[in-house]
């Protein structure tokens, strides 16, 4: 892999910064982060996968920052394995995350995810594997779908029990799932914290939870799953 000549490294080695240059991430080989990286600037992960080894690993992008998952193989994850693994570490996103690869393809994601920025679906399937906290703007393009917690993307708690809260994702203050493509929940938690919108909503499994109102106007196809738990209160399902 390689990263532009704009990149700064802190005195203690631990965190790389890419500023506004273009910094590309690809190839074969073993790329592993068990610090900070920080990207303030253009990241482009193209090919083959970024690895996290350590609980300190931490990808942060920047609110001026662009990170894209490009081409039909581009993940971050815990080593190569047969299984997926939950990584260690944190994506922390207050920039712009874009997902551009190939129609059938997918970007997975195996660290907890927190969005305050935006994530654009632009193409493909977008699959985080860990905890999802959004409160910014979600955008799914027509063809385009965020996987959570489907087959070919193993959860790491499985099966799933009310009360389970680790594999969640969270609608939180302000957050909006937009756009003609599909937001999909095969397993975990989906948690309404406050008012949420998701444009179109396919629950094929998983728990329906949280005291926020979650409002669908576009379609919604509940194939599998639960409404409410047992274990809170759960707001209203508005089909708008």
């Amino acid at each position: 892999g390689s990263l532009c000549a704009d990149t700064v490294y802190d005195r203690q080695g631990s965190t790389v910064v890419a500023n506004v240059c273009r910094s590309e991430i690809r190839g074969p080989c073993e790329k592993k982060i068990i610090a900070t990286l920080r990207n303030a600037g253009f990241a482009v992960l193209s090919e083959g996968w970024l690895e996290t080894g350590s609980v300190a690993a931490r990808i942060e992008n920047l609110p001026m920052g662009v990170f894209t998952f490009s081409g039909d193989v581009s993940d971050i994850r815990q080593g190569f394995t047969p299984t997926w693994k939950l990584a260690d570490g944190r994506f922390v996103n207050a920039g712009l995350i874009v997902r551009d690869g190939g129609r059938r393809s997918t970007a997975h994601v195996a660290l907890a995810l927190e969005n305050s920025g935006t994530i654009d679906i632009r193409s493909g399937l977008f699959a985080p594997l860990g905890s999802v906290s959004t409160s910014g703007a979600i955008t799914i393009a027509a063809g385009a779908e965020l996987s959570y917690g489907a087959a070919d993307t193993p959860i790491p708690y499985s099966p799933v029990t009310p009360g389970d809260t680790d594999y969640a994702f969270e609608l939180g203050l302000r957050a909006i799932v937009q756009g003609d493509g599909l937001l999909r929940i095969s397993a975990g938690f989906l948690k309404t914290i406050d008012k949420a919108r998701v444009g179109n909503l396919v629950l094929d499994g998983g728990i329906l939870e949280g005291s926020g109102t979650l409002t669908v106007p576009g379609s919604l196809l509940w194939q599998d799953g639960t409404l409410g738990s047992s274990s809170s209160t759960t707001g209203p399902l508005e089909i708008a």
